[in-house]
Protein backbone atom coordinates (compact mmCIF):
# COMPACT_ATOMS: atom_id res chain seq x y z
CA UNK A 1 0.00 0.00 0.00
CA UNK A 2 1.13 3.75 -0.79
CA UNK A 3 0.69 4.95 2.43
CA UNK A 4 0.51 3.31 6.01
CA UNK A 5 -3.42 2.93 7.73
CA UNK A 6 -4.01 3.19 11.70
CA UNK A 7 -6.03 0.12 12.91
CA UNK A 8 -7.11 -0.44 16.01
CA UNK A 9 -8.34 -3.63 17.04
CA UNK A 10 -10.84 -4.58 19.77
CA UNK A 11 -9.19 -7.35 22.11
CA UNK A 12 -10.74 -10.97 22.14
CA UNK A 13 -8.49 -14.06 21.66
CA UNK A 14 -5.19 -15.30 20.55
CA UNK A 15 -6.33 -13.86 16.99
CA UNK A 16 -6.51 -10.08 17.75
CA UNK A 17 -3.40 -10.55 19.21
CA UNK A 18 -1.79 -11.81 16.25
CA UNK A 19 -3.67 -9.54 13.89
CA UNK A 20 -2.16 -6.22 15.06
CA UNK A 21 1.41 -8.09 14.73
CA UNK A 22 0.44 -9.12 10.91
CA UNK A 23 -0.89 -5.42 10.29
CA UNK A 24 2.47 -4.42 11.62
CA UNK A 25 4.52 -6.84 9.38
CA UNK A 26 2.70 -5.43 6.57
CA UNK A 27 3.87 -1.93 7.26
CA UNK A 28 0.99 -0.31 8.89
CA UNK A 29 -0.09 0.96 12.57
CA UNK A 30 -1.92 -1.37 14.83
CA UNK A 31 -3.18 -1.01 18.79
CA UNK A 32 -5.35 -3.64 20.44
CA UNK A 33 -7.76 -1.70 22.53
CA UNK A 34 -10.37 -2.63 24.99
CA UNK A 35 -14.06 -1.93 24.64
CA UNK A 36 -15.20 1.26 24.45
CA UNK A 37 -16.31 1.79 28.00
CA UNK A 38 -12.90 0.80 29.12
CA UNK A 39 -11.10 3.30 26.86
CA UNK A 40 -9.12 6.12 28.38
CA UNK A 41 -7.10 8.73 26.81
CA UNK A 42 -4.37 6.42 26.61
CA UNK A 43 -5.89 4.24 24.00
CA UNK A 44 -8.17 6.38 22.47
CA UNK A 45 -8.15 5.29 18.31
CA UNK A 46 -6.65 8.02 16.40
CA UNK A 47 -9.13 10.26 13.92
CA UNK A 48 -9.19 8.48 10.77
CA UNK A 49 -8.02 5.11 12.49
CA UNK A 50 -10.10 1.76 10.82
CA UNK A 51 -11.65 -0.30 13.82
CA UNK A 52 -11.60 -3.67 13.29
CA UNK A 53 -14.36 -6.27 14.60
CA UNK A 54 -16.54 -8.69 13.79
CA UNK A 55 -19.55 -6.84 14.81
CA UNK A 56 -20.08 -3.73 16.56
CA UNK A 57 -22.30 -2.90 19.53
CA UNK A 58 -24.73 0.21 19.58
CA UNK A 59 -21.87 1.70 22.43
CA UNK A 60 -18.98 1.19 19.62
CA UNK A 61 -21.27 2.67 16.79
CA UNK A 62 -21.54 5.81 18.76
CA UNK A 63 -17.96 6.03 19.72
CA UNK A 64 -16.91 5.53 15.83
CA UNK A 65 -19.37 9.11 15.49
CA UNK A 66 -17.74 10.43 18.50
CA UNK A 67 -14.25 10.20 17.76
CA UNK A 68 -14.23 10.04 13.83
CA UNK A 69 -13.00 6.58 13.18
CA UNK A 70 -14.37 3.92 10.81
CA UNK A 71 -15.77 0.52 11.34
CA UNK A 72 -14.44 -3.02 9.59
CA UNK A 73 -17.30 -5.44 10.49
CA UNK A 74 -15.68 -8.62 8.87
CA UNK A 75 -18.05 -11.08 10.35
CA UNK A 76 -20.66 -10.76 7.85
CA UNK A 77 -18.26 -11.17 4.83
CA UNK A 78 -18.95 -13.84 2.56
CA UNK A 79 -15.22 -14.47 1.78
CA UNK A 80 -14.36 -14.10 5.94
CA UNK A 81 -17.03 -16.88 6.20
CA UNK A 82 -16.20 -19.36 4.41
CA UNK A 83 -12.31 -19.04 4.75
CA UNK A 84 -13.11 -19.60 8.88
CA UNK A 85 -16.02 -21.66 8.30
CA UNK A 86 -13.30 -24.06 6.70
CA UNK A 87 -10.97 -23.55 9.66
CA UNK A 88 -13.80 -24.32 12.35
CA UNK A 89 -14.56 -27.38 10.66
CA UNK A 90 -10.49 -28.45 11.09
CA UNK A 91 -10.51 -27.49 14.82
CA UNK A 92 -13.94 -29.74 15.23
CA UNK A 93 -12.08 -32.81 14.04
CA UNK A 94 -9.31 -31.68 16.12
CA UNK A 95 -11.77 -31.63 19.25
CA UNK A 96 -13.27 -34.99 18.38
CA UNK A 97 -9.84 -36.66 17.77
CA UNK A 98 -9.04 -35.30 21.64
CA UNK A 99 -12.81 -36.58 23.08
CA UNK A 100 -12.68 -39.78 21.81
CA UNK A 101 -10.62 -43.19 22.22
CA UNK A 102 -11.16 -43.99 18.87
CA UNK A 103 -10.35 -43.06 15.02
CA UNK A 104 -12.58 -41.19 13.23
CA UNK A 105 -11.57 -43.30 10.35
CA UNK A 106 -14.38 -46.22 10.24
CA UNK A 107 -16.75 -44.11 12.11
CA UNK A 108 -20.34 -43.18 11.23
CA UNK A 109 -20.46 -39.48 11.29
CA UNK A 110 -23.78 -37.09 11.27
CA UNK A 111 -22.97 -33.32 10.10
CA UNK A 112 -26.38 -31.25 11.17
CA UNK A 113 -26.85 -28.61 8.93
CA UNK A 114 -24.79 -27.67 5.41
CA UNK A 115 -23.74 -24.05 5.70
CA UNK A 116 -20.46 -22.33 6.22
CA UNK A 117 -19.24 -24.75 8.23
CA UNK A 118 -21.13 -28.14 8.00
CA UNK A 119 -20.29 -28.11 4.21
CA UNK A 120 -16.34 -27.95 4.94
CA UNK A 121 -16.52 -30.55 7.72
CA UNK A 122 -18.40 -33.41 5.53
CA UNK A 123 -16.08 -32.74 3.07
CA UNK A 124 -13.24 -33.25 5.89
CA UNK A 125 -14.60 -36.50 7.20
CA UNK A 126 -15.47 -38.35 3.90
CA UNK A 127 -11.58 -37.41 3.07
CA UNK A 128 -10.61 -39.10 6.45
CA UNK A 129 -12.48 -42.54 5.27
CA UNK A 130 -15.47 -42.63 7.81
CA UNK A 131 -17.62 -45.48 7.41
CA UNK A 132 -20.67 -42.95 6.52
CA UNK A 133 -21.23 -39.09 6.30
CA UNK A 134 -24.82 -38.21 6.65
CA UNK A 135 -26.24 -34.91 6.45
CA UNK A 136 -29.02 -33.61 8.30
CA UNK A 137 -30.78 -30.37 6.51
CA UNK A 138 -34.38 -28.73 7.14
CA UNK A 139 -35.15 -28.41 3.56
CA UNK A 140 -36.12 -31.19 1.41
CA UNK A 141 -34.79 -29.84 -2.30
CA UNK A 142 -31.03 -30.20 -0.58
CA UNK A 143 -31.42 -34.38 -0.17
CA UNK A 144 -30.57 -34.68 -3.78
CA UNK A 145 -27.57 -32.11 -3.86
CA UNK A 146 -26.27 -34.06 -0.99
CA UNK A 147 -26.74 -37.38 -2.92
CA UNK A 148 -24.92 -35.87 -5.87
CA UNK A 149 -22.27 -35.07 -3.84
CA UNK A 150 -21.71 -38.33 -2.03
CA UNK A 151 -23.08 -38.43 1.54
CA UNK A 152 -26.57 -39.46 2.87
CA UNK A 153 -29.03 -37.08 3.34
CA UNK A 154 -31.77 -37.08 6.14
CA UNK A 155 -34.26 -34.21 7.25
CA UNK A 156 -33.52 -32.28 10.52
CA UNK A 157 -37.33 -33.47 11.79
CA UNK A 158 -36.13 -37.09 12.02
CA UNK A 159 -33.57 -37.07 13.69
CA UNK A 160 -35.20 -39.08 16.47
CA UNK A 161 -35.78 -41.99 14.32
CA UNK A 162 -32.01 -42.24 13.05
CA UNK A 163 -29.86 -40.63 15.78
CA UNK A 164 -28.82 -43.94 17.32
CA UNK A 165 -26.90 -45.05 13.48
CA UNK A 166 -24.03 -42.82 14.50
CA UNK A 167 -20.62 -42.81 16.45
CA UNK A 168 -19.86 -38.72 16.12
CA UNK A 169 -22.85 -35.99 15.46
CA UNK A 170 -21.27 -32.51 14.88
CA UNK A 171 -24.00 -29.60 15.18
CA UNK A 172 -23.53 -26.80 13.64
CA UNK A 173 -27.26 -25.31 13.78
CA UNK A 174 -28.12 -22.80 16.34
CA UNK A 175 -31.60 -24.39 17.46
CA UNK A 176 -32.11 -26.84 19.97
CA UNK A 177 -32.50 -29.95 17.53
CA UNK A 178 -30.69 -32.47 20.02
CA UNK A 179 -32.90 -32.64 21.87
CA UNK A 180 -33.48 -35.07 25.18
CA UNK A 181 -35.90 -37.78 22.84
CA UNK A 182 -32.69 -37.92 20.10
CA UNK A 183 -30.28 -38.31 23.00
CA UNK A 184 -32.38 -40.84 24.53
CA UNK A 185 -31.92 -42.82 21.24
CA UNK A 186 -27.66 -42.32 20.83
CA UNK A 187 -25.48 -45.63 20.71
CA UNK A 188 -23.25 -46.03 23.76
CA UNK A 189 -19.69 -44.08 22.82
CA UNK A 190 -21.42 -41.60 21.18
CA UNK A 191 -19.24 -38.17 20.81
CA UNK A 192 -21.74 -34.90 20.04
CA UNK A 193 -20.17 -32.12 19.25
CA UNK A 194 -21.72 -28.59 19.25
CA UNK A 195 -20.19 -25.99 17.08
CA UNK A 196 -22.95 -23.38 17.49
CA UNK A 197 -23.19 -20.06 19.11
CA UNK A 198 -24.59 -20.20 22.75
CA UNK A 199 -26.71 -21.58 24.10
CA UNK A 200 -26.25 -24.12 21.21
CA UNK A 201 -28.20 -26.98 19.73
CA UNK A 202 -28.25 -29.41 22.81
CA UNK A 203 -30.04 -30.36 24.98
CA UNK A 204 -27.24 -29.80 27.77
CA UNK A 205 -29.20 -30.78 31.20
CA UNK A 206 -29.99 -33.81 29.67
CA UNK A 207 -27.31 -35.12 28.41
CA UNK A 208 -25.79 -34.41 31.67
CA UNK A 209 -28.34 -37.09 33.14
CA UNK A 210 -28.07 -39.44 30.44
CA UNK A 211 -24.29 -39.57 30.88
CA UNK A 212 -23.72 -38.43 27.20
CA UNK A 213 -20.59 -36.83 25.96
CA UNK A 214 -21.15 -33.73 24.64
CA UNK A 215 -18.76 -30.83 23.93
CA UNK A 216 -19.72 -27.29 23.29
CA UNK A 217 -16.85 -26.41 21.20
CA UNK A 218 -16.93 -22.38 20.42
CA UNK A 219 -14.23 -19.88 19.01
CA UNK A 220 -12.25 -23.24 17.83
CA UNK A 221 -9.77 -20.73 15.55
CA UNK A 222 -9.12 -18.54 18.16
CA UNK A 223 -8.47 -21.75 20.55
CA UNK A 224 -6.61 -24.12 18.43
CA UNK A 225 -5.70 -22.31 15.18
CA UNK A 226 -5.06 -18.53 16.35
CA UNK A 227 -2.67 -17.65 13.11
CA UNK A 228 -5.15 -19.13 10.30
CA UNK A 229 -7.88 -16.91 12.18
CA UNK A 230 -5.61 -13.99 12.07
CA UNK A 231 -4.92 -14.43 8.73
CA UNK A 232 -8.35 -15.06 7.60
CA UNK A 233 -9.30 -11.60 9.47
CA UNK A 234 -6.72 -9.78 8.15
CA UNK A 235 -7.86 -10.87 4.28
CA UNK A 236 -11.47 -9.58 5.60
CA UNK A 237 -9.89 -6.11 7.22
CA UNK A 238 -7.99 -5.92 3.62
CA UNK A 239 -11.03 -6.68 1.36
CA UNK A 240 -13.30 -4.20 3.38
CA UNK A 241 -10.61 -1.82 3.10
CA UNK A 242 -9.88 -1.34 -0.80
CA UNK A 243 -7.40 0.82 -2.72
CA UNK A 244 -9.08 2.92 -4.30
CA UNK A 245 -8.14 5.39 -7.02
CA UNK A 246 -10.65 8.27 -8.03
CA UNK A 247 -9.28 10.33 -11.11
CA UNK A 248 -11.54 13.60 -12.00
CA UNK A 249 -11.36 15.44 -15.32
CA UNK A 250 -12.45 18.84 -16.10
CA UNK A 251 -16.21 18.32 -16.53
CA UNK A 252 -17.17 21.09 -13.65
CA UNK A 253 -20.23 21.09 -13.17
CA UNK A 254 -20.66 17.48 -11.89
CA UNK A 255 -18.37 18.10 -9.29
CA UNK A 256 -21.07 18.55 -6.86
CA UNK A 257 -21.89 14.91 -7.66
CA UNK A 258 -19.04 13.01 -7.92
CA UNK A 259 -17.73 15.00 -4.20
CA UNK A 260 -20.56 12.78 -2.49
CA UNK A 261 -19.44 9.63 -3.73
CA UNK A 262 -15.39 10.07 -3.09
CA UNK A 263 -16.78 10.95 0.49
CA UNK A 264 -18.80 7.57 1.27
CA UNK A 265 -15.70 5.18 -0.55
CA UNK A 266 -13.84 7.04 1.98
CA UNK A 267 -15.45 5.96 4.83
CA UNK A 268 -14.34 2.17 4.43
CA UNK A 269 -11.55 2.42 2.25
CA UNK A 270 -8.21 3.75 1.14
CA UNK A 271 -8.52 6.44 -1.65
CA UNK A 272 -6.42 8.43 -3.48
CA UNK A 273 -7.71 11.04 -5.87
CA UNK A 274 -5.94 11.81 -9.04
CA UNK A 275 -6.52 15.65 -11.05
CA UNK A 276 -6.33 16.23 -14.83
CA UNK A 277 -4.90 19.13 -15.23
CA UNK A 278 -7.48 21.39 -16.01
CA UNK A 279 -9.28 19.89 -13.03
CA UNK A 280 -6.28 20.67 -10.76
CA UNK A 281 -5.90 24.58 -12.25
CA UNK A 282 -9.21 26.16 -13.05
CA UNK A 283 -10.98 28.20 -11.17
CA UNK A 284 -14.94 27.85 -12.12
CA UNK A 285 -18.34 29.68 -10.48
CA UNK A 286 -18.78 26.13 -9.01
CA UNK A 287 -15.36 25.84 -7.15
CA UNK A 288 -12.26 27.74 -6.94
CA UNK A 289 -9.16 25.27 -7.80
CA UNK A 290 -7.32 25.64 -4.43
CA UNK A 291 -10.35 25.39 -2.18
CA UNK A 292 -11.51 21.91 -4.46
CA UNK A 293 -8.30 20.62 -4.05
CA UNK A 294 -8.46 21.25 0.24
CA UNK A 295 -11.70 19.69 0.20
CA UNK A 296 -10.19 16.37 -1.89
CA UNK A 297 -7.32 16.48 0.79
CA UNK A 298 -10.22 16.35 3.73
CA UNK A 299 -11.95 13.64 2.76
CA UNK A 300 -9.07 11.45 1.66
CA UNK A 301 -6.60 12.20 4.12
CA UNK A 302 -3.99 12.81 1.29
CA UNK A 303 -3.28 15.20 -1.28
CA UNK A 304 -4.28 14.63 -4.49
CA UNK A 305 -1.79 13.60 -7.46
CA UNK A 306 -1.71 15.64 -10.33
CA UNK A 307 1.80 15.31 -12.55
CA UNK A 308 2.08 12.21 -14.59
CA UNK A 309 5.24 11.37 -12.54
CA UNK A 310 3.00 10.97 -9.24
CA UNK A 311 0.18 8.61 -11.70
CA UNK A 312 2.81 6.41 -12.95
CA UNK A 313 3.48 5.08 -9.81
CA UNK A 314 0.28 3.53 -10.47
CA UNK A 315 1.91 0.29 -11.95
CA UNK A 316 4.65 -0.74 -10.22
CA UNK A 317 3.20 -0.41 -7.16
CA UNK A 318 0.18 -1.78 -7.93
CA UNK A 319 -1.48 0.94 -5.98
CA UNK A 320 -5.10 0.69 -6.44
CA UNK A 321 -8.35 -2.46 -6.52
CA UNK A 322 -10.01 0.01 -8.60
CA UNK A 323 -9.80 3.10 -10.17
CA UNK A 324 -12.87 5.23 -10.78
CA UNK A 325 -12.56 8.08 -13.62
CA UNK A 326 -15.41 10.63 -12.34
CA UNK A 327 -16.14 12.54 -14.06
CA UNK A 328 -14.61 11.16 -17.32
CA UNK A 329 -15.21 14.06 -20.02
CA UNK A 330 -15.60 13.50 -23.46
CA UNK A 331 -12.04 14.51 -24.29
CA UNK A 332 -10.58 11.90 -21.64
CA UNK A 333 -12.58 9.37 -23.68
CA UNK A 334 -11.28 10.42 -26.90
CA UNK A 335 -7.46 10.39 -25.77
CA UNK A 336 -8.34 6.88 -24.14
CA UNK A 337 -9.91 5.54 -27.36
CA UNK A 338 -6.42 6.56 -29.27
CA UNK A 339 -4.09 5.55 -27.00
CA UNK A 340 -2.68 9.20 -26.10
CA UNK A 341 -0.95 9.22 -22.65
CA UNK A 342 -0.70 13.03 -22.12
CA UNK A 343 -2.75 13.53 -18.23
CA UNK A 344 -2.02 12.13 -15.09
CA UNK A 345 -5.53 11.14 -15.21
CA UNK A 346 -4.48 9.13 -18.66
CA UNK A 347 -1.18 7.71 -16.81
CA UNK A 348 -3.01 6.40 -14.04
CA UNK A 349 -5.97 4.87 -16.88
CA UNK A 350 -2.88 3.19 -18.75
CA UNK A 351 -0.90 1.79 -15.31
CA UNK A 352 -3.99 0.69 -14.19
CA UNK A 353 -5.01 -1.12 -16.71
CA UNK A 354 -1.01 -2.58 -17.72
CA UNK A 355 -1.79 -4.20 -14.29
CA UNK A 356 -4.93 -5.73 -15.43
CA UNK A 357 -7.25 -4.36 -12.62
CA UNK A 358 -10.76 -2.12 -14.01
CA UNK A 359 -10.92 1.20 -14.35
CA UNK A 360 -14.96 2.58 -13.92
CA UNK A 361 -15.62 5.78 -15.97
CA UNK A 362 -18.83 7.78 -14.92
CA UNK A 363 -19.07 10.03 -18.02
CA UNK A 364 -20.40 13.74 -18.59
CA UNK A 365 -19.74 14.79 -22.03
CA UNK A 366 -22.41 16.91 -24.02
CA UNK A 367 -21.50 14.92 -27.08
CA UNK A 368 -21.85 11.33 -26.39
CA UNK A 369 -24.44 10.86 -28.86
CA UNK A 370 -22.29 13.15 -31.18
CA UNK A 371 -18.84 12.83 -31.87
CA UNK A 372 -17.87 10.78 -28.60
CA UNK A 373 -20.37 7.93 -29.58
CA UNK A 374 -17.20 6.57 -31.53
CA UNK A 375 -14.89 6.43 -28.37
CA UNK A 376 -18.04 5.29 -25.72
CA UNK A 377 -18.57 2.21 -28.48
CA UNK A 378 -14.85 1.30 -28.53
CA UNK A 379 -13.73 1.72 -25.35
CA UNK A 380 -16.89 -0.41 -24.37
CA UNK A 381 -14.94 -3.38 -25.74
CA UNK A 382 -11.81 -3.09 -24.33
CA UNK A 383 -11.03 -5.38 -21.19
CA UNK A 384 -11.07 -3.92 -18.41
CA UNK A 385 -13.25 -0.92 -18.79
CA UNK A 386 -16.85 -0.38 -17.03
CA UNK A 387 -19.25 2.16 -17.52
CA UNK A 388 -21.50 3.69 -14.78
CA UNK A 389 -24.81 3.28 -16.19
CA UNK A 390 -25.96 6.92 -17.88
CA UNK A 391 -28.57 8.59 -19.52
CA UNK A 392 -29.49 11.56 -21.55
CA UNK A 393 -29.35 14.44 -19.04
CA UNK A 394 -31.31 17.07 -20.60
CA UNK A 395 -32.88 15.65 -23.61
CA UNK A 396 -34.33 18.78 -24.27
CA UNK A 397 -31.83 21.49 -24.30
CA UNK A 398 -28.36 19.64 -24.72
CA UNK A 399 -30.07 16.22 -26.99
CA UNK A 400 -26.43 14.83 -27.51
CA UNK A 401 -25.37 15.17 -23.84
CA UNK A 402 -25.16 12.56 -21.81
CA UNK A 403 -23.50 11.33 -17.89
CA UNK A 404 -23.48 8.82 -15.68
CA UNK A 405 -25.72 8.60 -12.29
CA UNK A 406 -23.05 9.26 -10.10
CA UNK A 407 -25.50 6.86 -7.29
CA UNK A 408 -24.65 3.58 -9.18
CA UNK A 409 -20.78 4.04 -8.93
CA UNK A 410 -19.78 1.71 -6.29
CA UNK A 411 -22.51 -0.70 -7.34
CA UNK A 412 -20.89 -0.73 -11.16
CA UNK A 413 -17.26 -0.64 -9.11
CA UNK A 414 -18.01 -3.82 -6.86
CA UNK A 415 -19.31 -5.90 -10.34
CA UNK A 416 -16.36 -4.60 -11.97
CA UNK A 417 -14.28 -6.14 -9.13
CA UNK A 418 -16.07 -9.07 -10.50
CA UNK A 419 -15.43 -8.59 -13.65
CA UNK A 420 -18.92 -7.39 -14.69
CA UNK A 421 -20.14 -4.60 -16.55
CA UNK A 422 -23.60 -3.61 -14.61
CA UNK A 423 -26.30 -3.38 -16.49
CA UNK A 424 -28.84 -1.70 -17.87
CA UNK A 425 -26.04 0.10 -19.18
CA UNK A 426 -28.24 3.20 -20.66
CA UNK A 427 -30.72 4.00 -18.36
Amino acid sequence: MKEPMDFVVLRGDRRQNLLCDLLVADGHRAQLVPEPEKWGMENLPPPGAFLVTAKASAALREAALQYGFTLLEYGNLPSFQEENGAITAEGALQTAMKHRLRTVRGSEALVIGYGGIGKPLASLLKGMNCAGVSVAVRREELLWVLKGEGYRGLLSRDLEDQAGEYDLIFNTVPELLLTRPVLEQLRPGTLVVDLASKPGGVDWEAARQLNVKAVHALALPGQLTPVSGAMAIRNAVYELCKKIGVAITGSFCTFSQALPVIERLARDNEVTAILSPAAATTDTRFYRAEDFRRELQRITGRPPMTTIAEAEQVGPQKLFDVLLVAPCTGNTLAKLHHGITDTSVLMAIKAQVRNDRPVVLALSTNDALGTSAINIGGLLNRRNLYFVPFSQDDHEKKPRSMAARFGLCEQTMEAALEGRQAQPLIL
